[in-house]
């Protein structure tokens, strides 16, 4: 038994250097974005990617041939701003308590709370909209689109948010090199870092 709890002890351990070490490389990357402005930018085109696609779906007719043409460009373009901000805000809305300081868990599980109840505001909307006196035939293709929609809008909102409230990254922490990080050598050939 007690084999098996080392064994364990030694992967969450490991996990857990795994975790630190893709934090740290994430808040490295793209350091001319780790600006407040172009955060804040990156930010409001992602949350418009969901509210917009609810927006449409409330406001254009169903059958419009037009539509998946609109709807697709929006979603293939959300998913890369998220991406981006999450590497700007070195993923620490889904990072676990192991890595983050007590401030950043406060920070996190506090934007959670304001995800959770934007997802709550959403379903609440959404059971409105279903308790139509005149449904419609595609009142369940609507719905599912527009409950899709909102769990879209309630996972931006604590990365967006945090992205929107931080401030800007020192430039001075660009200039280290981080140990374990991969470089180029004398001979163009990548290197580790000790």
């Amino acid at each position: 038994m007690s084999r098996l709890a080392e064994q364990l002890r030694q992967a969450r351990n490991a996990a857990r250097h795994r975790e630190r070490r893709r934090r740290q490389l994430m808040g490295r990357a793209l350091p001319n974005w780790r600006v407040r402005s172009r955060r804040r930018v990156l930010a409001l085109l992602w949350l418009f990617g969901p509210l917009s696609l609810i927006t449409m779906t409330l406001a254009l007719e169903w059958g419009n041939p037009v539509l998946p043409w609109i709807y697709t460009p929006i979603l293939v373009s959300w998913f890369p701003l998220g991406m981006i901000l999450r590497v700007l805000t070195a993923a620490s809305i889904d990072s676990s308590d192991s890595v983050l300081d007590e401030r950043e868990r406060q920070v996190r599980d506090s934007l959670t709370r304001v995800a959770f109840t934007v997802l709550l505001v959403c379903n609440f909307l959404l059971v409105v909209y279903l308790g139509q006196p005149d449904p419609g035939p595609l009142l369940v293709s609507k719905a599912t689109v527009l409950l899709i929609c909102s769990i879209l809008l309630s996972t931006s909102v604590p990365t967006a948010l945090l992205a929107w409230r931080m401030p800007d990254d020192d430039p001075e922490d660009f200039d280290e090199t981080v140990p374990g990080a991969p470089t180029t050598g004398a001979n163009g050939e990548g290197e580790r870092n000790a």
